[in-house]
């Protein structure tokens, strides 16, 4: 697949990506096809069984609560030691090769998670996102930008463009996007199980905050005339189909966006772009780009596109 052809109508746009919790910037090798990326230490990433839904990505910088292992230095803490295990593992189970950078000592093959600055879209996602958009802007002044955000990273991005009114994005696209966590809990488990949850949250990721502004709440001030895309699945198990299809019809409602929703059928919630959906996912986004006069692989644009409402 990745050596079909992408057509680029103007320039080829750069996709700011933001991953998901737990999540390096390797996840974005999911979406680039099997030519991958370079990321952030030099290091070339791919993935075996990678969908090319982003032509050119773009990482900027890696999360700050994300902590890269340094080749020269052994770690003497066991939950960094289980993390590392736990993310090379993920690396093995999607097929997503780091191809080691000697010049580096930081390398991408495996990290760990800092809980304490984990905020699933709160403050310090948003300083983190706003991070990326203004490497972006600096690199490129006079460009326009894809935003693309997976599960946290969607509700990052959703909240972010709400809070920064970001200039000069051509399409916004959420995967996975979960409106308020309380009610996200609350449906996957049961009321009363998943507000226990909900209320240990701020233990276990210190910077999350119960009264934080997520987005359900930012509808209201989103930016109007940019087109944006919601992706879930009936089998994620995380992020329940109902959460974002509730987050899409409520942006459509106001009909000042153009709003796309993709509901797959058998996809679990970090399989979408690899699992048993991802032709129909490969077939919609490229439809979705050839409407938008952005970079498309000809294909797979092949799917009447409709907006919600």
């Amino acid at each position: 697949m990745d050596l079909e052809k992408w057509i680029i109508p103007n320039e080829d746009i750069k996709t700011i990506y933001y991953s998901g919790l737990s999540c390096s910037q390797t996840q974005g090798a999911k979406y680039c096809g099997l030519n991958g990326f370079i990321g952030t230490t030099g290091e070339k990433i791919q993935c075996g069984f990678s969908i090319p839904v982003i032509s050119s990505i773009f990482i900027g910088k890696e999360i700050d609560q994300v902590i890269l292992r340094k080749k020269s230095s052994y770690y003497f803490s066991p939950t960094t030691q289980l993390n590392f295990l736990k993310s090379r593992l993920n690396h093995w189970y999607y097929g997503i090769n780091v191809i080691d950078n000697a010049d580096n000592d930081l390398t991408l093959s495996m990290h760990s998670i800092d809980n304490s600055s984990v905020s699933i879209g709160g403050e310090t996602d948003l300083k983190e996102h706003k991070i990326k958009y203004d490497l972006w802007k600096e690199i490129n002044p006079n460009e326009k930008c894809i935003l693309y955000g997976v599960s946290r990273g969607s509700a990052t991005t959703f909240s972010a463009m709400e809070e920064y009114q970001y200039k000069d994005v051509s399409l916004v696209v959420l995967e996975g996007c979960f409106g308020k966590m309380d009610l996200l809990m609350q449906r996957r488990f049961s009321y009363y199980f998943g507000s226990l949850l909900y209320k240990l949250l701020p233990w276990w990721f210190s910077a999350y905050d119960s009264n934080q502004r997520e987005p359900l709440d930012r509808i209201d001030k989103f930016p109007e005339n940019i087109p944006v895309v919601f992706i879930g699945s009936e089998k994620d198990e995380l992020v329940l189909s109902e959460n974002t299809e509730e987050l899409a019809k409520k942006l459509a409602e106001k009909k000042k966006n153009d709003v796309y929703l993709l509901i797959l059928k058998n996809s679990k919630h970090s399989d979408y772009p690899v699992g048993k959906d991802k032709l129909i996912y490969l077939q919609f986004m490229h439809s979705i780009y050839k409407k938008y006069n952005l970079p498309y692989i000809e294909n797979f644009a092949i799917v009447d596109v409709q907006k919600i409402y």
